[in-house]
């Protein structure tokens, strides 16, 4: 499916990257407070490629392999890609290519947003020993909306997917959070493509109790 959307490098930078370092400044796909979602667009998807880029390396090199061997995954899914956009030119010319490529970018697009909103100005704090406090409900927004979730696969339920990212999406808690979102996701990412309406509702429940991502991470 991420391949459809030329998106195959979000595989392992979603699981091997974001899930371990959520809520921290090093995360590509954690908003920080006062990041307006297309400053957050673009630095998400430079950042998400290079930390992919960077995961695969290291996986590679503890296998005793070059990056370039030919199991990277990375450059497995760009060969994967673009043999789908010159299928596509190939099938139906310049219009099936255009159709492809506004597809991707529409894809991407909501992904996106979905990111920006479920992790906006949290942040995990630093402990004594300078490591990361361990990750808890109160470092993800939270929906309980019957309606959008119903539609989305319990994807509001996000505190308890990064809590055991191994759930089975139809058994997501459904418990009250400690952050959550003031309306269910359709609105809050037509919010976020507003950012001084955005701001204007998310950054007085930060600045009354939440964690920030401003904090020295």
């Amino acid at each position: 499916l991420l391949l459809a959307c030329l998106y195959g490098h979000f595989r392992i930078e979603h699981v091997s990257g974001h899930h371990l370092r959520v809520a921290t400044k090093i995360d590509p796909a954690t908003a920080r407070q006062g990041e307006s979602f297309y400053r957050f667009f673009i630095r998400c998807i430079v950042m998400g490629l290079f930390s992919a880029w960077q995961i695969e390396s290291l996986r590679l090199r503890a296998k005793g392999k070059f990056v370039s061997h030919i199991l990277n995954r990375v450059l497995i899914y760009v060969l994967l890609e673009s043999f789908l956009i010159a299928t596509s030119w190939l099938v139906a010319g310049l219009g099936g290519l255009t159709f492809f490529l506004l597809q991707a970018f529409v894809a991407i697009l909501l992904l996106e947003l979905v990111e920006y909103i479920q992790h906006y100005g949290l942040a995990r704090e630093i402990t004594k020993s300078g490591k990361f406090e361990p990750y808890s409900d109160k470092h993800a927004w939270n929906s309980r909306h019957s309606a959008a979730n119903w539609s989305t696969f319990n994807l509001g339920l996000h505190s308890d997917h990064h809590r055991t990212a191994g759930k089975s999406y139809p058994i997501l808690s459904r418990k009250s959070k400690p952050n959550e979102m003031p309306v269910n996701y359709p609105v809050m990412i037509m919010l976020a493509l507003v950012p001084p309406l955005w701001f204007k509702i998310m950054d007085p429940k930060l600045e009354n109790g939440y964690k920030t991502a401003n904090n020295k991470l």
